[in-house]
């Protein structure tokens, strides 16, 4: 089934949004790493994007909801938090 044409003014109006609130935007990703003994990793990274910092960063081999959640609370300390967080 062929697919939509993507419409070039949603994607400006995502563009527009990014560089009009970079200094107040993080992302967030999780990611997987498989180890030479057949197990899995699981990575947290956070990144600013105004000044394309690294923010935070941890590794774990079982996540939870209450470990994510914590790794926030390290991630934005007191007054230094964001006004969006997206999920890459």
């Amino acid at each position: 089934m062929p697919r939509k044409p993507a419409d070039p003014e949603q994607s400006q109006r995502w563009k527009t949004f990014l560089r009009n609130h970079s200094d107040v935007l993080a992302a967030i990703d999780f990611f997987v790493v498989p180890t030479a003994t057949f197990g899995l990793l699981y990575g947290l990274f956070i990144i600013e994007h105004g000044r394309r910092k690294i923010l935070h960063f941890d590794v774990t081999a079982n996540p939870t909801a209450a470990s994510v959640v914590q790794q926030l609370r390290e991630a934005f300390p007191f007054e230094t938090s964001v006004k969006y967080l997206t999920l890459s």
